[in-house]
């Protein structure tokens, strides 16, 4: 029913469904991002997600555990502390501090590492008049 190939994640639901399919559909709802496919000539679904997420059924996802990288030098004491003692083992984090004391950084050197861990995207906000400034921490 649940099986792991590479970096996806292959959920099949045959008839005739039971309550263990029933299970692990409602478990298949916490899932943020799957693609589901119907095949009428079986009356199967087929519901695929990244691998990253088989956690959410108690599997190990196969992937091998990444290590972070190394902390980019530029980064103060302060601003290493935060990123690798509290926003790192958050997965969702949010830098409030006072101006000047390096919320870019920090928020640049966290999406590099999560980058490198997941494989994935991160989405970085970012006010319309810090871009630039933002854009030029990062090169």
């Amino acid at each position: 029913m649940i099986s792991i190939h590479g970096d996806t994640l292959t959920i099949d639901f045959r008839a005739p469904f039971n309550l263990e399919a029933y299970k692990v559909f409602l478990q298949s709802k916490q899932l943020p991002e799957c693609n589901l496919s119907y095949d009428w000539h079986t009356d199967s679904y087929r519901l695929q997600a990244p691998a990253r997420f088989a956690h959410i059924f108690g599997l190990k996802d196969g992937c091998q555990e990444k290590d972070w990288l190394p902390f980019n030098p530029r980064l103060f004491d302060y601003e290493r502390w935060i990123v690798e003692n509290l926003a790192l083992p958050a997965k969702r984090f949010a830098v409030w501090c006072d101006t000047g004391l390096g919320k870019a950084v920090m928020m640049l050197e966290l999406a590099r590492q999560v980058m490198h861990k997941t494989q994935g995207r991160v989405l970085m906000i970012v006010p319309l008049n810090l871009i630039q400034q933002t854009i030029d921490e990062a090169m």
